[in-house]
């Protein structure tokens, strides 16, 4: 099967990409390029993707929320939810790094 051929400035274009991301869940540019280029070839298509998830709000909101919750703040609730003291809960993560 033949990639079809899509120009990155045409309106069709950016509604296509737009929807694989949305179908997507609002996937991140290296997983949208993937998915996209297995169905159509589209030159540039980096500033395409790059220009639809710069103007997806809820792509940014989700990342934002991400990021936050990467703290070690997990760890520290898990082994005090074990009835582990703070103290010995840093030291036994400590071993594993």
């Amino acid at each position: 099967m033949h990639q079809m051929i899509l120009l990155s400035y045409h309106h069709f274009t950016k509604l296509v990409v737009s929807a694989e991301h949305i179908r997507l869940h609002h996937a991140w540019p290296q997983l949208l390029i993937a998915f996209v280029q297995y169905k159509y070839w589209i030159p540039r298509i980096r500033n395409l993707v790059k220009t639809i998830i710069h103007q997806c709000i809820t792509f940014y909101t989700f990342k934002a929320q991400a990021t936050h919750k990467l703290t070690g703040e997990y760890h520290q609730l898990e082994y005090n939810h074990l009835g582990h003291s703070s103290q010995q809960a840093w030291t036994t993560l400590d071993q594993f790094h």
